[in-house]
């Protein structure tokens, strides 16, 4: 069994799995030893992934959906791969498509776990460079909008049960 440790501010991640994987250069500042973890989430590598309900919300590959306490999250990239997190509680199992096998790391585990939403369920805002676009021609980059482009528009935490 293969086990690492992150720690985004304040909220420890523990990553297990049968399948070796990669370090990763980006993921590397959040690395930590072993001891308490706040989630555990476990990988596996295989052929068989769910199919999202056909009520599932949905964007561009992404799925989003509940099943009762369990809150799923699948991602297609196209016909070879594919990752699908299912979350309950303080655990999160990742099944990730065969395809990933070669090129798994600490990165694609984190990500395809939903690791923006599992923080945020945690109590984190999370901010990252967007764009935001106010109207046509105009668009604010990595910042909030100017008055111009809204005036004062209140800060929404996404929820994950909603999917927004």
């Amino acid at each position: 069994m293969y086990s690492e440790y992150y720690t985004f501010g304040g909220v420890t991640l523990r990553l297990t799995g049968e399948t070796p994987w990669q370090p990763s250069d980006i993921c590397q500042p959040f690395r930590t030893e072993g001891g308490a973890a706040d989630h555990t989430i476990h990988v596996t590598v295989t052929d068989s992934l769910p199919q999202p309900p056909e009520n599932a919300a949905h964007q561009y590959g992404t799925y989003r959906w509940r099943e009762g306490k369990r809150f799923c999250l699948m991602r297609n990239y196209g016909d070879r791969y594919a990752a699908c997190a299912i979350r309950e509680s303080d655990a999160t199992e990742v099944r990730l498509s065969a395809m990933y096998r070669d090129t798994l790391s600490a990165r694609v585990i984190l990500e395809s776990a939903g690791l923006f939403d599992l923080l945020a369920d945690h109590g984190m805002l999370i901010l990252h460079r967007a764009r935001a676009s106010c109207s046509p021609g105009q668009a604010a980059r990595g910042r909030a909008p100017r008055r111009s482009c809204g005036g004062n528009m209140p800060v929404r935490r996404s929820s994950t049960a909603t999917g927004r």
